[in-house]
């Protein structure tokens, strides 16, 4: 394997999984933004995986709902393989759920996560790492998708537990 610099997308993304993690459980947070879908697993506020699938919003947009699905099952593909390589090399921090965040728009990805990953898959809730407050934010997926990684960001040094 090569070395990869961790880069301040993932540091970020690390921070709001970190604070999704129960008891001693692995959390692993799938982000889809305009360009592709991103995977982070950690484990006691630790990174020990991440993964980006390029997929750009623009071919989900104008897909047919056949081809939306294949793009779909695509991610799905990757997401299990992601679950399966973590849980193979790192079996002390178990993932028994699949946290998906807001989508720029949506796309049918949790949907489809939720009809073929054998764990529980269930939408990012900001307000449970954020006082979110009645802001625009709490109320708008589309926005919450586009702050995430600065939002994610914020979070730098402050204790998860």
């Amino acid at each position: 394997m090569k070395p990869k610099v961790v880069d301040v997308r993932e540091t970020a993304l690390r921070n709001v999984a970190a604070r999704l993690e129960q008891g001693d459980d692995g959390a692993m947070l799938v982000t889809p933004d305009d360009a592709g879908v991103g995977m982070v697993f950690t484990h006691r506020g630790s990174l020990y995986f991440d993964r980006y699938v390029e997929q750009p919003l623009a071919e989900w947009r104008s897909a047919a709902p056949e081809a939306r699905a294949r793009l779909n099952e695509r991610i799905v593909a990757q997401v299990l393989r992601s679950i399966d390589v973590v849980e193979r090399n790192f079996p002390f921090m178990p993932i028994r759920r699949v946290v998906v965040s807001p989508a720029p728009e949506p796309v049918g990805l949790i949907e489809a996560l939720a009809a073929h990953v054998p764990l529980p898959v269930e939408p990012l809730d900001l307000s449970r790492v954020f006082d979110l407050g009645v802001s625009e934010l709490a109320q708008t997926p589309a926005l919450q998708s586009r702050c995430l990684v600065a939002l994610g960001a914020t979070l730098r040094g402050v204790a998860h537990h």
